[in-house]
This record gives structure tokens, C-alpha cells and sequence, in this order.
């Protein structure tokens, strides 16, 4: 059975970089959300699984104690 990983990254998600990616900054603190999506064949047989990942955005205002933001 085949596996696709499809990363969600969107203008919809982005907004043209006035979101940060909390996911990509601290992924223990701030997990992706993911789906998974089977297609089957007429036959009944799994044919492909797609993973779907939603990284964690937040709005970007300005760098706390030194973190800083890319």
C-alpha cells in the first residue's frame, strides 16, 4: 500500500508571513494536527493513504524573551 505525506503550507495558512509557525519553533509544545485519508479501489483493496499535516500558527507581533522568530 502506497503512502502519500501531503504538508499543508497554503496562503490560506500563511497570509503572507504574518503568522509564525509555532509547530516548526517547539513541536513537543505545539503538535501538528494531522488526517489521515484512505482511497480504495472498486475491489474493496486500500490503495493509497494520505497523511494531512496542520502545523500550528500563531500571529506574529514581536520576539518574547529572546526568542527569536523567523
Amino acid at each position: 500500500m502506497a503512502i502519500e505525506v501531503i504538508k499543508v503550507d497554503s496562503i490560506q495558512t500563511r497570509l503572507m508571513q504574518s503568522f509564525v509557525n509555532l509547530t516548526q519553533l517547539n513541536s513537543t509544545r505545539y503538535p501538528a494536527t494531522t488526517s489521515m485519508q484512505i482511497q480504495y479501489s472498486d475491489t474493496g483493496t486500500a490503495m493509497t493513504t494520505a497523511y494531512f499535516v496542520y502545523d500550528q500558527y500563531a500571529f506574529r507581533t514581536t520576539a518574547v524573551s529572546g526568542l527569536a522568530l523567523p
